[in-house]
């Protein structure tokens, strides 16, 4: 079946002399016959291939917002963990933010461990927590921000059911938030 391609307007190409009976000429676009796929591959054209490269940078930048927003482009690390050594408060266990400074705040128990995560958001970045200790009452925790080596030592009270108290020293001086519990 002898075919010839010629440039068609703007892009594609038109098929001609097709010599299958009752079949019409049938235009080309992006890399198929419309009707009937021949197993012809045309060559893009120039303004072709620059649409595609944009169109694929542009939904490449729109997955990593999206990413983003979700809380899925920083990897999660390793939680950290410690033995409380005594019976430690069940009512911390859930997830915790401060919204005001956009900060998010994990604690699970397991079995005898007890573990932590924290993450500024908006940084998108994860603390660092290289200390934890339990009292029976108040849990001690220091969370240190890698990107910036900012680091808190927090003293962290329950005050009730969907609330924590977060007294805190920064190098900037003391300072106290409520934690509220994420459902």
């Amino acid at each position: 079946m002898p075919v010839s391609l010629r440039p068609g307007p703007l892009t594609g190409f038109w098929l001609h002399d097709l010599q299958v009976k009752g079949l019409r000429r049938e235009r080309i676009t992006g890399f198929a016959v419309r009707s009937i796929d021949w197993g012809l591959r045309p060559v893009p054209t120039k303004g072709e291939c620059m649409f595609r490269t944009l169109l694929l940078a542009v939904t490449t930048t729109a997955v990593l917002a999206l990413n983003a927003s979700l809380g899925l482009a920083a990897p999660m690390p390793a939680p950290a963990c410690f033995d409380p050594g005594q019976k430690f408060d069940s009512r911390f266990v859930g997830n915790w933010e401060v919204a005001e400074w956009q900060v998010r705040y994990s604690i699970r128990a397991k079995g005898k461990q007890v573990c932590l995560y924290g993450r500024d958001v908006q940084a998108d970045e994860w603390f660092d927590i290289p200390e934890m200790s339990w009292d029976g009452k108040t849990l001690s925790v220091s969370f240190v921000l890698p990107s910036t080596k900012w680091r808190t030592q927090n003293r962290l009270t329950v005050l009730g059911p969907d609330t924590i108290r977060d007294e805190y020293t920064t190098r900037d001086g003391k300072r106290t938030d409520t934690w509220t519990r994420r459902q």
